[in-house]
């Protein structure tokens, strides 16, 4: 597995405990799309990777996880990382 630190973000060892996660979209020159709800970062992911070819999403702890074409790599067992894996892995 790659390290899925998005660009211009630094890397978490700890996740703070957050009421509410938001995401947001990070591309690969650090510029971050603010998306508000998973499904929304998630589209707007899918979107940066058939142009861009990658695109990491960024929760608000910090937890993140990098989009390809062909899978989803995180460091993190997060339910939202299981859940825009799977998503992937049904429109594949």
């Amino acid at each position: 597995m790659t390290d899925a630190t998005a660009p211009g973000q630094q890397g978490v060892l700890f996740l703070p405990d957050v009421d509410r996660l938001t995401f947001a979209v990070v591309l690969g020159n650090g510029r971050r799309l603010a998306a508000g709800s998973l499904g929304v970062a998630l589209s707007m992911a899918r979107r940066v990777v058939a142009e861009a070819g990658e695109a990491w999403i960024v929760a608000s702890d910090g937890s993140t996880a990098r989009l390809t074409a062909t899978a989803v790599e995180s460091a993190f067992a997060r339910p939202w990382v299981r859940t825009i894996t799977d998503a992937c892995k049904e429109q594949s």
